[in-house]
């Protein structure tokens, strides 16, 4: 793809919001999926040989940036489809949100940016999201961290407790983009499809080794409120649709 090319504003104007891949010429996959208007979809390119760009937009070199780069340095062209256009932005965060669910192996740091609550789930999940009991508030001071991991949807099928928990603390540490306000918090609650699967405390945050500009925590198994909170669904104000930030604070 040219770096310099874009889209005129009559185009612009036609298109609307659209949602849009980017494919690795290299194998011909799908490694990136997002949604925008107007040169959005040119962004990633910029991304790659501005700084500027990087300092506002990336939190670090990015596993998309890192694969922009490698084909650039073989004298490729990052392949660039228009998946839907013409849509609203609602139409556009859902279909997004789908495409992202759809496509294994993408290189987006997280999910589409439609209500992740109703993503792509088995059976079990299925059964267990609705079957629980609903939150009305939590009243201490609580991160909530959305996560996913495939170990967690098999060893909850397969019942297996211990290792699922070991699963959900191993992917809730981190590495997460948070702010100071993050010592502020008694507790971080682990959220799965909008029911909270595991609850710690006694938090202490460190830089990450592995992406500096990132956060990733150790904690105790908070068994003070275990029973009371684990296998209850979030409250409402917390699973709104177009909640994209994995990341979110009750207080």
């Amino acid at each position: 793809m040219n770096r310099n090319i874009k889209f005129t504003t009559k185009v612009s104007e036609k298109l609307g919001y659209y949602v849009y891949r980017l494919v690795d010429p290299r194998n011909g996959l799908t490694f990136y999926v997002g949604k925008g208007k107007g040169n959005r979809v040119f962004s990633h390119i910029k991304g790659y040989i501005d700084e500027k760009y990087k300092t506002k937009y990336e939190d670090n070199i990015s596993l998309k940036l890192t694969t922009i780069r490698e084909i650039i340095y073989q004298n490729l062209e990052v392949g660039v489809f228009i998946h839907r256009h013409n849509l609203t932005e609602k139409e556009a965060y859902e279909i997004e949100g789908a495409l992202i669910d759809a496509y294994g192996g993408l290189t987006n740091i997280q999910g589409g940016h439609g209500n992740n609550d109703f993503g792509i789930m088995n059976i079990a999940q299925i059964v267990n999201k609705y079957e629980k009991e609903q939150l009305n508030e939590i009243p201490e001071k609580v991160i909530l961290i959305k996560i996913k991991n495939e170990w967690i949807d098999f060893f909850m099928q397969e019942k297996n407790i211990s290792e699922r928990n070991k699963a959900v603390y191993e992917t809730v540490r981190g590495n997460w983009i948070v702010g100071e306000k993050r010592n502020k918090a008694n507790y971080v609650f682990a959220v799965n499809y909008g029911v909270i699967i595991g609850v710690y405390k006694n938090v202490e945050w460190k830089k990450s080794e592995e992406q500096p500009n990132r956060w990733r925590f150790t904690a105790d198994k908070a068994e003070d409120i275990w029973d009371r909170y684990v296998d209850k669904i979030i409250p409402d104000d917390y699973r709104k649709k177009g909640t994209a930030n994995p990341i979110q604070y009750t207080f």
